[in-house]
């Protein structure tokens, strides 16, 4: 009987070899191929690589990493192409918005897909069956469209007390054209204005004057304002702002008019007053003067010292001034307290209407004294500004 029973075993397991069959593990999973009992069958179904072609994913890739994102362009991307290569054996397919999955074949893995624009977001899941197909893992990547839309929600304009004569007109208003042109009336003692703005979304990006909003928090200084004198047009000066969307294929502008009003002929009064001094052939620049020399304070102040005292032989002292408008001169003048007095000139001005001007102090503890006569362009008018340096 044992005998009998051995004899009936051998021959099911000689069917079962010789007929293909397969074995499997206590897990079910197949171990042997058919026929070929050496070579075992891969169970791995992790992507060996996943790339867009022209584009790039997020997060980078990872096998163990199921989820992706993309951003494309609508205009002038139809259609991506995907490469998914999978590990030996097995089968992987490309599936687009629960279409008909498309198998990525050798020997380039890759799959063309063509996007729905209608659609806000394009969905795609890459399957990855193993060899003895008991494993099936999903990856899915997801294709956003860049925004088109480009507009600013808010625009204004703002300066220190008084320097704005007539108000930003017209008011700003979101539905308004591309090239809608926003005009401000300063007043002529003004040296800066900021452009203030809000976009409609923070994926839109804009330039205020050639600079990046974002980097001044959209609150963009203008400081190269037009001169306080001659014609209307030589008194106007425009600036632009671009706003460009997400996917650059939108800007919308706008124009910011900066009129300054006109300066009488009788103003004297400077707009910028930075003191230097140079010591043993090192020149130190924008010392601080009491009170600050800022062009607010300029406009009614006119005695100003040097908040640091030295005590030493000499310092070179040079002072670089702008005046409000144009002037017939500038001229120097110092007093050292129990020494000598004297003139010194100015240069000037400068492509930037800046005036210079050098003289030296009078060193072991005497004080000087500059004086700086800023004459108007009428001729006659002088404004005069004090300066006391103590050594």
């Amino acid at each position: 009987m044992k005998k009998g029973a051995y004899i009936i075993m051998s021959m099911v397991v000689a069917i079962l070899v010789s007929g293909g069959c397969e074995f499997v593990d206590k897990k079910g999973k197949q171990i042997i191929p058919y026929n070929n009992p050496a070579v075992p069958v891969n169970d791995d179904a992790a992507l060996k690589g996943l790339s867009v072609q022209d584009h790039e994913i997020a997060p980078a890739f990872d096998p163990s990493v199921l989820e992706y994102s993309l951003c494309v362009t609508k205009a002038t991307t139809p259609s991506l192409t995907i490469q998914a290569i999978g590990p030996d054996g097995a089968a992987v397919t490309v599936a687009i918005n629960g279409g008909t999955p498309v198998p990525a074949a050798v020997p380039d893995y890759t799959v063309t897909v063509t996007l729905d624009e209608t659609l806000q977001e394009n969905d795609m899941e890459i399957a990855v069956v193993s060899e003895d197909t008991l494993t099936t893992t999903v990856y899915t990547l997801r294709v956003y469209y860049l925004s088109s839309d480009a507009g600013l929600a808010g625009l204004s304009v703002s300066a220190g007390d008084g320097l704005i004569k007539t108000a930003f007109t017209p008011a700003f208003s979101p539905s308004e054209a591309s090239g809608t042109v926003h005009t401000v009336t300063l007043n002529y003692w003004a040296t800066s204005i900021s452009v203030n703005l809000s976009l409609q979304s923070s994926t839109m990006k804009a330039m205020v004057d050639g600079w990046s909003a974002e980097n001044y928090g959209y609150s963009v200084p203008i400081a190269n304002l037009p001169p306080t004198t001659g014609t209307l047009a030589q008194r106007t000066k425009d600036i632009a702002v671009t706003v460009t969307s997400q996917d650059k294929s939108t800007s919308v502008n706008y124009i910011i008019r900066i009129i300054m009003d006109a300066a009488p002929s009788n103003e004297a009064r400077l707009s910028s007053l930075i003191f230097d001094y140079t010591y043993w052939g090192v020149t130190y620049s924008d010392v601080s003067l009491l009170p600050n020399a800022t062009a607010e304070n300029l406009l009614s102040v006119f005695n100003y010292a040097v908040s640091q005292t030295w005590v030493v032989s000499s310092i070179t002292l040079q002072f670089r001034v702008k005046p409000i408008a144009g002037v017939t001169s500038i001229a120097g003048r110092y007093q050292i307290v129990g020494g000598s007095s004297g003139t010194f000139s100015f240069s000037g001005p400068d492509a930037s209407g800046v005036y210079t001007g050098t003289v030296g102090s009078g060193g072991d503890g005497k004080t000087t004294y500059v004086y700086i006569d800023v004459t108007a362009a009428d001729g006659t008018t002088v404004k005069t500004y004090w300066i006391t340096v103590k050594t």
